[in-house]
């Protein structure tokens, strides 16, 4: 009696577990209203946010810096904080700047749903949203784990509530851009379940072939094709336009990664040596959680973004594959046009074109990891 289903109408709807928490943590990149319901953003908002968030982090910092076990290994991971610190009010500004972006794609995606209805394909938002919120939940369990493992490391030097207040405060902006990477990974995510869609439905079309033999002059193939065509360009343009919108946060957090990832894992060959530090083995787990989950993070994040390269990729085989079937003059032609088309408009997930995100990425990031720590191994102090 009390239970109504949920029915998204839209991207934005369907992407709204993890819209609503950028918009409470400031970044107010969301506009529309729905069901009545018109959403907190105003300039006050915003304004109110940045204050509070640095109001909280001036004093933390101030009780942070001169705190008597603030060491060399606390200094170097709260620098990678207050790199996090610098890049979220750009973050926050980036929102408000964009605030419109969204809701264009989310208009470009709606004329794209309707060209795919007309294809025949069924899309079910609820899934997407269900992604979202598994993506929430996930964002929620890294937070409150590192936020739970940095009051363990800082618990013997301060009081509860000050530590509490503290790590909170400290290692928000660190939350609140991991939470905006999730909302580009989630937007990605959906232009690949649309890719999808197109090559499932050229499938169908090979498979139609096959079954029903089709007649020289079926117009059905030409249709899809013409329309499957146009789809694809749309996305691409799409997934250039998010990629473009969170650009610069996309450089600046796997900037931070590689930092992040390259001085933790040296903090954890150095304490694995110092067998006499104190609390030894609590220090192994906390630097071991802190690697792992930014390691998922980093893979999280590359590994949509391959994904949907890889989507993209997969029309060009198909449509090959039915260029050699068909014997179809306009067939053939509309085959070749979108092989051209798709020549011409690679799909690239390249953030402000310094980087290209993927598994090829991955692979170059290690590399350089490691190559980092072994030159800072060989040139760390050996005791004798």
């Amino acid at each position: 009696m009390f239970h109504k289903n949920y029915k998204s109408n839209n991207l934005n709807e369907s992407l709204m577990p993890i819209l609503i928490f950028n918009l409470i943590f400031g970044h107010q990149i969301m506009r529309y209203t729905m069901d009545g319901c018109k959403f907190i953003q105003t300039v006050f908002y915003f304004i109110l946010v940045i204050i509070i968030y640095g109001v909280s982090m001036g004093y933390s910092t101030i009780a942070i810096v001169t705190a008597e076990w603030f060491k060399y290994s606390e200094s170097v991971y709260f620098a990678a904080l207050g790199t996090n610190i610098l890049i979220m009010p750009v973050n926050l500004i980036l929102g408000w700047v964009y605030r419109n972006e969204l809701l264009l794609i989310n208009i470009r995606s709606l004329n794209v749903d309707k060209k795919l209805v007309r294809m025949g394909v069924i899309l079910h938002e609820k899934k997407t949203c269900n992604f979202a919120t598994k993506v929430v939940i996930y964002w929620l369990v890294c937070s409150v784990t590192i936020n739970t493992v940095a009051m363990l490391w800082t618990m013997k030097a301060m009081s509860w509530h000050q530590n509490f207040l503290t790590v909170y405060s400290l290692q928000n902006p660190l939350h609140v851009n991991f939470l905006v990477d999730l909302l580009f990974c989630s937007l990605i995510r959906n232009m690949e379940i649309r890719f999808k869609k197109i090559n499932e439905e050229l499938i169908k079309l090979e498979y139609y072939l096959h079954v029903t033999n089709i007649r020289v002059d079926d117009n059905k193939p030409v249709y899809i094709l013409q329309l499957s065509k146009e789809i694809h360009l749309e996305l691409e343009q799409l997934c250039g336009k998010i990629t473009r919108v969170f650009g610069l946060q996309l450089i600046t957090s796997m900037a931070s990664l590689f930092f992040l990832l390259t001085t933790m894992t040296y903090n954890l060959y150095v304490t694995l040596l110092a067998r006499d530090v104190p609390d030894w083995a609590l220090r192994i787990c906390i630097i071991t959680c802190w690697i792992v989950i930014q390691c998922s993070k980093l893979l999280f994040i590359n590994h949509i973004c391959s994904r949907t390269v890889n989507e993209w990729k997969k029309t060009g085989v198909i449509i090959h594959q039915l260029e050699l079937k068909f014997a179809n003059a306009e067939i053939c032609k509309t085959i070749q046009q979108l092989s051209i088309q798709m020549i011409q408009n690679p799909l690239q997930i390249y953030p402000l074109g310094f980087i290209q995100l993927g598994h090829s990425f991955l692979q170059g990031f290690f590399g350089t990891l490691a190559t980092y720590l072994i030159i800072s191994i060989q040139m760390a102090p050996i005791d004798r």
